[in-house]
Formats: C-alpha cells, sequence, structure tokens
C-alpha cells in the first residue's frame, strides 16, 4: 500500500490494513515521504521543547544531559533558513525520526504492534 503521509493509510485503510494483519498477511506500506520535507518547522521547535523542559523532569532524567550540543545547532539552522530553503542536516533527522514516530502510532492505531514497522535508511537510497 502506498501512503502519501502516516496518517493516510489509516484514515483511507485502517480497517482492511487491520483485517490483513489478524489474518497474518504481510503486509507493506510505503510512506511517500521521509518526513523531512513532510514535518513543519515548529513541530521539531515542540518536540525539542517537550524533551529539553518537560520530559526530564517527568522522567527523573538531569535536564543539563539531556540537552545535547546539537540543540543551539538546531535552533540556529531552524531560524536562519528562510522560506522554501533546505533545512541542515540534524533537521532533516529529527523530521524524519517525528515522522516515523507518527507512522509507527497510525498502525498503533489499528492493531499493529510497532515491532512491525521498518524504515528504509535514506543512507542506503542516496547511496545508488
Amino acid at each position: 500500500m502506498f501512503s502519501p503521509h502516516p496518517d493516510d493509510d489509516v484514515i483511507s485503510m485502517g480497517g482492511i490494513l487491520r483485517k490483513l494483519w489478524e489474518n497474518e498477511n504481510q503486509i507493506v506500506v510505503a510512506y511517500m515521504t521521509s518526513g523531512n520535507i513532510a514535518v513543519f518547522d515548529h513541530d521539531v521547535t515542540r518536540h525539542l521543547d517537550l524533551r529539553r523542559a518537560r520530559a526530564p523532569a517527568s522522567l527523573g532524567l538531569d535536564a543539563r544531559a539531556s540537552c545535547s550540543a546539537r540543540g543551539p545547532a538546531v535552533s540556529c539552522g531552524m531560524e536562519q533558513k528562510a522560506p522554501g530553503d533546505i533545512d541542515i542536516p540534524v533537521v532533516q533527522d529529527l523530521k524524519k525520526f517525528i515522522r516515523e514516530s507518527e507512522a509507527i502510532a497510525a498502525l498503533a492505531a489499528v492493531g499493529i504492534p510497532p515491532s512491525a514497522a521498518r524504515f528504509l535508511d535514506s543512507a542506503v537510497l542516496s547511496n545508488r
């Protein structure tokens, strides 16, 4: 099944996906975006803010240890980017991870376990 975005598969074919999974069919869902061009900058900021400000206290982690040195580079890279510019590599990766987590959540919503999800590595694709 081809899905333009991670929620389109569940919205359009959630019941069929669930039934195929229950009947032990092999399912392949191909998402037609890696995330680095489909996730908004404010979503990256929101995820980073959660990781920096909220998650450490809730999980009992040291807030200073949970903020990597890349935090300022990400913020700077997003602030200096003009509309339509390509994101710096670390932001592209963060957007890819956000999109992958959305895909896993969509599959889980129809009863497919997260352990069944597999993603192509963009490095593999770029070497072709």
